[in-house]
């Protein structure tokens, strides 16, 4: 998925990436993890959620709900989709 120039949701995460920047530190993957993982975009959010409930049947650890924040697998996933949104989350 290629985020337009004109989409609002691009706008946004320059903004918080630009923010994220002006600190003029290298960052460690934990930090650039924790930063992401905490962006949100409603049609990413569901798309993940649709797929973790079609495809981790009988994992327990993954089914707790994403927005208690300790689903794992969630937040590595909604985290790379926000890191990278040309890629996203598709």
């Amino acid at each position: 998925m290629k985020i337009e120039d004109d989409d609002p949701f691009k706008d946004q995460f320059d903004n918080d990436l630009m923010a994220f920047n002006d600190h003029k530190q290298i960052f460690s993957p934990s930090e650039l993890f924790s930063f992401f993982k905490n962006k949100t975009n409603a049609d990413i959010e569901y798309k993940i959620v649709k797929d973790l409930n079609r495809t981790v049947l009988g994992k327990s650890e993954f089914k707790i709900d994403h927005k208690t924040g300790k689903n794992e697998l969630f937040n590595v996933l909604n985290a790379y989709a926000m890191y990278d949104p040309e890629i996203s989350y598709c």
